[in-house]
C-alpha cells in the first residue's frame, strides 16, 4: 500500500509505504494548486484509489499529533512569554474573524484551563490535555 499526504502546516508532501511513513518528500509553494495524479506504467496495470472513504494504512492521527506537539515545542522556543503569545493569538483571532476560537481562549484563560494553562504557561502540551 503506497500513500501519499500533505501537511499544510509545514507546507509538504511526503509518501508512505505499508502504513509507514518515508519522510517529507518535498516542500511546495503555497501559492500553487496541488491536483492529485497517478501515473501508470504499463497496459492493464490496476489501482484503488482512497481518498478517505475507508480508514488509511498510515496513522493520519498519530501525524497530526506529532506535528501539533512540534508546533508548540517551536512556539516555545520563541522569545515571547506565554502571555504574550496568548495575545498575540487572541488579536489574531479576532482581527480575521475566528470569533469562536477567541471566545474559547478567552473563556479557557478566564478559568485558567486549556493547552496553554494545563501546559503551566509553558507552551509545550500537556501530557493528559484533551485532544
Amino acid at each position: 500500500v503506497v500513500g501519499c499526504g500533505i501537511v499544510f502546516s509545514e507546507r509538504s508532501i511526503f509518501f508512505t509505504r505499508n502504513g509507514v511513513h518515508l519522510g517529507t518528500a518535498f516542500t511546495y509553494d503555497p501559492t500553487l494548486t496541488l491536483l492529485p495524479t497517478v501515473g501508470l506504467h504499463s497496459p492493464n496495470e490496476q489501482l484503488v484509489l482512497n481518498f478517505g472513504a475507508k480508514p488509511f494504512a498510515f496513522d493520519v492521527r498519530a501525524l497530526e499529533a506529532r506535528s501539533k506537539a512540534n508546533r508548540y515545542v517551536q512556539a516555545a522556543r520563541l522569545p515571547i512569554g506565554m502571555p504574550d503569545m496568548l495575545r498575540v493569538v487572541t488579536d489574531y483571532c479576532l482581527r480575521h474573524g475566528f470569533a469562536d476560537t477567541f471566545q474559547l481562549l478567552q473563556a479557557e484563560q478566564a478559568a485558567g484551563i486549556g493547552t496553554m494553562a494545563a501546559a503551566g504557561g509553558t507552551g509545550a502540551p500537556a501530557a493528559a490535555a484533551p485532544g
